[in-house]
């Protein structure tokens, strides 16, 4: 309660929220995708000929599992021809960062706003 220039007790005025405020805020539709290395403004350009705009850029930051061991039984030959494909193919079965790696991935955070309903 408040206490008026005369001295009498008034209530404060309370002012109610309306819901047409709320109709004027913007909504958007958002989207988080990884480019890859050397397609940044390429793709960034694409997107943004399509409404989208960039908001954010955040890394993803992981380390490589350890690879399973196989838990069939492979007969001997098959193990050793694995071994010389390997040696030959300049060890394309082991291709990507080895076990216990830091890799990081940049996610870009883009918007576009959406259509009234």
């Amino acid at each position: 309660m408040w206490v008026s220039e005369t001295g009498r007790r008034v209530a404060p005025l309370v002012r109610s929220r309306t819901t047409s405020t709320l109709s004027c805020v913007q909504r958007f539709e958002y989207k988080v995708v990884s480019f890859a290395d050397g397609s940044y403004t390429a793709s960034l350009n694409e997107y943004g000929r399509d409404g989208w705009e960039l908001v954010s850029v955040a890394s993803d930051v992981r380390v490589v599992p350890p690879r399973e061991e196989r838990k069939l039984p492979m007969p001997r030959a098959l193990e050793q021809l694995e071994g010389v494909v390997s040696k030959v193919g300049g060890q394309a079965a082991d291709a990507g960062p080895p076990p216990g790696a830091v890799t990081t991935t940049l996610l870009w955070v883009l918007r576009r706003p959406l259509a009234d309903d």
